[in-house]
């Protein structure tokens, strides 16, 4: 008899972590959506919404597996503000697409946290300041382009060298 309460128990023991992990994501959202400072579109600010799913979200894209974000594309939105070191908090997130904004301040070194990430699109903006040398320790990054914003200091010699092993 007390063998039959385990499927239950673990449907809600793996339901709290997703439920915990997606939360996650929403929270980190969140904290990139409260540091735009202009969203002259609209598009965060009726899109992104605590009554709707993250998944839901325009720009977000989720694994059918676990319902964690995997990409975020918001360039050409014609945002304005700062990157929350929050987004750090997207552990699973493979792509990340900024470019073609008005995004001003210096690169979150949260974003080293992102060891997934494959591609980090940030071109187009108003970064300043350096690069995060935390950035090229992520092993899975191929694709990593920063053009077009006021960055100075020097990129590493090992960066070009940076694979898989």
């Amino acid at each position: 008899m007390e063998n039959s309460y385990i499927p239950t128990l673990a449907f809600i023991l793996l339901f709290n972590i997703t439920t915990l992990s997606s939360s996650t994501d929403q929270l980190a959202l969140l904290s990139v959506k409260n540091t735009i400072t202009s969203d002259p579109r609209g598009l965060l600010t009726t899109n992104w919404s605590t009554h709707t799913p993250v998944c839901n979200w325009i720009g977000v894209t989720c694994s059918v597996k676990n319902h964690r974000v995997t990409a975020l594309n918001i360039s050409h939105f014609d945002l304005s503000g700062t990157i929350a070191p929050h987004i750090g908090n997207l552990t699973f997130l493979r792509s990340l697409d900024l470019s073609f904004n008005h995004f001003t301040g210096t690169i979150p070194s949260d974003l080293s946290n992102l060891r997934r990430l494959e591609e980090l699109h940030a071109g187009a903006n108003a970064f300043s300041g350096g690069i995060p040398r935390s950035l090229f320790n992520i092993t899975s990054l191929q694709i990593f382009d920063m053009g077009y914003n006021i960055l100075n200091g020097d990129i590493l010699e090992e960066v070009g060298n940076n694979s898989q092993e």
